[in-house]
């Protein structure tokens, strides 16, 4: 093997071996939590003065909305999931709705701005105060040179019957007492 091919090899591996968890591409922060905290507590501070539950956070949206904010720094440009995309989360969740609101900033977002932005849009707020939310899932990617795209899910109504709830229900079978 020649020489330059065994360096090239050596240094591939290590990229391959060295790069953070997530997308290549979006820049893994270590305030993720910190921010998601706040942004949540903006949100749900916006929802409390509008006469709307506070969210929960979900572990299955928050991963969605991670997992897209990356996606939206990779390709450094703001775009929706497809309705198909939202339709899967909708149904691997077992709720009845489903929205997401997007955000960028050239540089580090501050929750405070973010939701004073979304309040402002009558789309994005009637996103953030759907009265059938009941969860919550954030996501935030930032690039190499410092730009941010953050992703709000939120998702809620009445979970619906499992397969086996249902067939519990049905009028012929017999019925334990």
């Amino acid at each position: 093997m020649s020489r330059f091919l065994w360096r090239f090899l050596l240094a591939a591996a290590a990229v391959l071996l060295l790069s953070p968890p997530g997308l290549p591409g979006a820049v893994p922060s270590s305030d993720l939590p910190s921010f998601r905290e706040a942004l949540l507590g903006r949100i749900n501070q916006l929802r409390m003065q509008n006469d709307r539950p506070p969210l929960e956070v979900d572990s299955r949206l928050e991963a969605a909305s991670q997992e897209w904010a990356e996606r939206l720094a990779v390709a450094r440009r703001l775009q929706h999931r497809s309705d198909d995309s939202l339709s899967s989360l909708l149904e691997a969740g077992g709720w009845e709705t489903i929205n997401e609101n997007l955000y960028y900033s050239s540089s580090s977002p501050d929750p405070a701005r973010i939701v004073a932005d979304w309040e402002k849009s009558p789309l994005h707020r009637k996103n953030l105060l759907n009265p059938e939310l009941r969860f919550a899932g954030l996501g935030r990617a930032m690039t190499s040179r410092g730009a941010a795209y953050v992703v709000f899910n939120g998702a809620g109504g009445e979970r619906r019957k499992s397969w086996e709830d249902l067939w519990k229900k049905l009028p012929f079978l017999p019925r334990e007492e």
